[in-house]
């Protein structure tokens, strides 16, 4: 009998047991099916308000634009009177600074072709052909060609005649040099500026150095310009740093 007692108490405890475990069991499913039912309805509930949210209410505020206003402009000035027969030639060759402070563009006539810089014609020439501002906007050059060669006017001066000048032709980011490769009748020269380079046969792409060439905006006291030239079958390095002249 107390056998079959004891027997009977062990089967209750398992069964009591077991219910609690299930019990536990279904109340943790149930959380959890509620915190997803919340997260569901808060996401939907956002994405209602994206939806029906006006246009206006993401428009960037930090910007400002003031439409010109026909007959007294605001926002905008009057500052030159183009000729009318150049027209298509500015709209051409219409250039600006950085800054947008300065401006440049063509005009041809009969004798022959000028720049005009900020409204003031330079001298004419039978051909421009190139014309460029500087990274800090103070400097300005341009490719003047006539039966002779060509030349470049680096901020108004005229520079040596060399029989043509091509690619590459741009200012260090410092704007402290303006570098461009001439042909001449012993060869390739590199020009940094006014300072000329020794005659090469052959000389190949000068490039800067590589924080230089990938962040053109940063701000260095130092710039260092590397290329390579060929003599016969000689190749050499040349290096131009800022403060010093290039290496021959």
């Amino acid at each position: 009998m107390f056998k079959n007692m004891f027997k009977s108490k062990k089967l209750s405890s398992e069964s009591q047991t077991f219910q609690r475990k299930h019990f536990l069991i279904g109340a943790v499913i149930l959380v959890e099916t509620l915190v997803l039912l919340f997260l569901f309805l808060k996401l939907t509930m956002i994405n209602i308000a994206v939806l029906t949210s006006p246009v206006s209410s993401w428009r960037p505020t930090e910007f400002s634009f003031v439409e010109p206003m026909v007959g007294g402009e605001a926002g905008a000035s009057e500052i030159l009177s183009l000729p009318d027969d150049q027209i298509n030639n500015i709209d051409i060759s219409f250039q600006t600074s950085p800054d947008g402070a300065s401006f440049a563009y063509i005009v041809k006539t009969d004798a022959g072709q000028a720049v005009v810089l900020n409204g003031q014609s330079g001298r004419f020439y039978p051909e421009i052909t190139f014309m460029t501002f500087s990274p800090d906007s103070r400097r300005f050059a341009y490719g003047a060609k006539s039966r002779d060669g060509e030349r470049v006017v680096l901020d108004g001066q005229e520079g040596k005649l060399y029989d043509w000048i091509f690619t590459p032709r741009f200012f260090t980011p410092d704007s402290g040099y303006f570098v461009y490769k001439t042909r001449t009748d012993k060869g390739d020269v590199l020009v940094f500026n006014t300072s000329e380079t020794q005659p090469y046969d052959q000389i190949y792409e000068p490039l800067l150095s590589a924080d230089q060439v990938y962040n053109p905006l940063i701000k260095s006291d130092k710039i260092r310009l590397i290329y390579y030239g060929r003599r016969g079958s000689t190749l050499w390095q040349g290096v131009l740093e800022s403060g010093g002249a290039a290496v021959k």
